[in-house]
């Protein structure tokens, strides 16, 4: 075999390793995004948790279940996240508790497609002195407003299971009850807007009474709601919705705002990794000034930006991470945005998480623009030594040398941008 031909195999392989790895560069970086939504804490800005039951004496279970008004609470840290109490006689009963979550998910991209959701609520302790075992579910909800209960919104909850039902012995006690959602749930979250959630036992849901022989008692599941995570608690109490999504548009986020006047802010969610982003949705007293709190653990928010500039129109304002104190050493993120007046008084968004751009890049990665200068360079040793070592040899062994370092920048380049930084 002529050097000639010997040097053109050479070159040939060495070029569609180069193209190989240009193929594969774009899969470094994953198309499947996770994001786990909080709701806010009172005074809530734009999605409420809470409770709304309704108490009688010694009245039938269709009344308990079908009731029109209850009696509301938004601001209890701990409360039951369902509650049945049995009355003095047979058949009877006097307490029935209904829970609602909602969650403003307005941030996730409009062209995304939802994989797989859950939503999480930690519960503490469990009792079931009725010997009933119910199991638990989602349902829907559709309170009067997104950011309040009300003793009305007793009625407005749904009778379609939105997630797998978890049995009595299934639902944690000290840990987090994760509810898997189906594809009806899936279908209520809306992409604009605040999804709506309550939970519910299967009598409840059913209309359909326990049967017990016991009475002035009770069955009852204790959780914490999102005021646990501002009153000196750990946010991992606090509820969460979790949405595995893959999108291959562009990201594009709206916001649910509270009316003009009321002091307020939102977390906002980022297609940048290390870019937070907040918005204030009503003016407190005299000054307002706004940053964020982030923190590298979910029970940590320890560290505080500087004060940000509001950007007209819609009062958005953000801060970059990069550069910040162990910053290129963290997986993810947690931040909330915050606002505070002349009078002091400071307002929190929902928790938030965001993956930093520097770690858990897929293995690849650190291996295509190796392979891409490897793949030139051998290229150009074997032009030079196999080529006679003249002139024409030199000069382009020298060109294909310069337009590997070219191409392994431009990789370098890309994967930089593809990662956000």
């Amino acid at each position: 075999m002529h050097k000639g031909e010997n040097m053109k195999r050479i070159i040939s392989i060495s070029l569609s390793l180069v193209i190989v790895a240009l193929l594969l560069t774009p899969l470094m970086v994953s198309a499947s995004s996770p994001m786990r939504i909080y709701s806010d804490p009172n005074p809530e800005s734009s999605a409420v948790d809470g409770i709304v039951y309704l108490t009688s004496s010694d009245t039938s279970w269709n009344n308990l279940v079908t009731a029109s008004t209850g009696i509301a609470h938004d601001n209890f840290d701990a409360s039951p996240l369902f509650g049945i109490y049995s009355g003095s006689t047979p058949n009877t009963w006097t307490y029935l508790f209904r829970s609602y979550f909602l969650f403003d998910t307005s941030m996730i991209p409009s062209d995304a497609t939802i994989t797989a959701a859950t939503l999480s609520i930690y519960t503490y302790s469990k009792m079931d002195d009725l010997g009933i075992t119910p199991s638990i579910n989602v349902y829907s909800s559709n309170p009067a407003s997104n950011t309040a209960l009300i003793g009305d919104d007793y009625a407005q909850t749904g009778s379609t299971p939105f997630a797998t039902a978890i049995s009595w012995s299934n639902i944690a006690e000290g840990g987090d009850t994760v509810f898997t959602l189906n594809s009806t749930g899936i279908a209520a979250i809306d992409k604009s807007g605040v999804s709506k959630f309550s939970i519910k036992t299967n009598y409840d849901a059913t209309n359909t009474a326990p049967t017990t022989s016991v009475y002035n008692d009770v069955t009852e599941v204790g959780c914490y709601f999102s005021e646990a995570g501002i009153d000196g608690m750990d946010v991992n109490y606090t509820p969460y919705l979790t949405i595995t999504y893959t999108t291959g548009g562009t990201t594009t986020t709206t916001t649910t705002t509270t009316p003009p006047g009321s002091f307020g802010v939102s977390s906002l969610p980022t297609s940048t990794n290390s870019l937070l982003r907040g918005q204030l949705t009503g003016l407190g007293s005299g000054t307002t000034s706004v940053f964020f709190q982030y923190g590298y653990a979910a029970n940590d928010l320890s560290h505080s930006t500087p004060s940000a500039v509001l950007n007209a129109p819609n009062n958005t304002f953000e801060f970059n991470l990069i550069g910040q104190p162990d910053f290129s050493s963290v997986n993810t993120v947690y931040y909330r945005a915050a606002a505070v007046d002349s009078t002091n008084t400071t307002v929190y968004g929902s928790t938030m998480q965001v993956n930093s751009p520097y770690p858990g890049v897929n293995p690849i990665a650190s291996i295509v623009p190796i392979l891409i200068l490897a793949g030139f360079l051998t290229a150009s040793v074997f032009i030079f030594f196999k080529g006679g070592k003249d002139g024409q040899s030199l000069g382009l062994s020298a060109i294909v040398l310069t337009f590997g370092v070219i191409c392994f920048g431009m990789v370098l380049v890309f994967l930089d941008h593809m990662l956000g930084r």
